[in-house]
């Protein structure tokens, strides 16, 4: 399949995507963080306190679970689409959005603006 005009070869939308990556990981590294220090927390009160009262297994089993799954889910889902021949133009943009290539993009743009600005100084030039 020919794309003639790609959207991931504009630097704005490599922002937008670089973002949106850095939030889901931002996202699956601090909730699992978050979601262990509030067990940790729930065992210490039920140390300091009665055991019986401050415990609930059933919710520090699902804490752990989610811990687990947030943390994974990423993974599991870009090892699904590769497997599965998903979208390989989706992955070659997720791959595309980082600082480097974003930097090496908004140089070539304005590469190009100046040499349609010189290009058209010269024609302005040439009619007078």
């Amino acid at each position: 399949m020919i794309n003639i005009l790609s959207v991931c070869d504009n630097e704005g939308v490599l922002s937008i995507v670089f973002v949106f990556k850095l939030l889901i990981d931002i996202i699956c590294y601090i909730t699992p963080v978050v979601l262990i220090v509030s067990i940790l927390l729930q065992l210490v009160k039920a140390i300091m306190g009665d055991v019986n009262k401050h415990l609930d297994y059933g919710e520090m089993v699902k804490k752990i679970v989610a811990a687990i799954a947030v943390f994974i889910l990423p993974s599991l889902i870009s090892s699904l689409l590769v497997l599965l021949g998903g979208n390989t133009e989706f992955a070659e943009c997720l791959n595309k959005a980082s600082p480097g290539v974003i930097d090496l993009y908004n140089e070539a743009t304005e590469a190009e603006s100046s040499n349609e600005n010189n290009a058209t100084n010269e024609n302005v030039n040439l009619t007078n």
